[in-house]
């Protein structure tokens, strides 16, 4: 668990020990630190390289296997 963070601004460094500042500032880095496109990609092709082939259907898995699951939605 952390008991405090380092905040490396340029002008204002912190260090936040106070535990609702941290929690604060956990959850605000998760929050930023990846932006979230609008849309989802419209297709798996649409996709960057490193993620398109971790999504591509697998060479070694029958697609049979989704056949039950897909029949309780007509």
């Amino acid at each position: 668990m952390l008991d405090r963070i380092f905040i490396d601004h340029p002008s204002a460094p912190q260090l936040l020990t106070d535990p609702k500042d941290v929690s604060d500032a956990v959850v605000n880095h998760f929050q930023t630190i990846v932006p979230i496109k609008a849309t989802p990609p419209s297709h798996i092709s649409a996709l960057p390289d490193r993620w398109r082939s971790a999504y591509l259907p697998m060479n070694t898995v029958s697609p049979d296997i989704y056949s039950s699951l897909l029949a309780l939605f007509p």
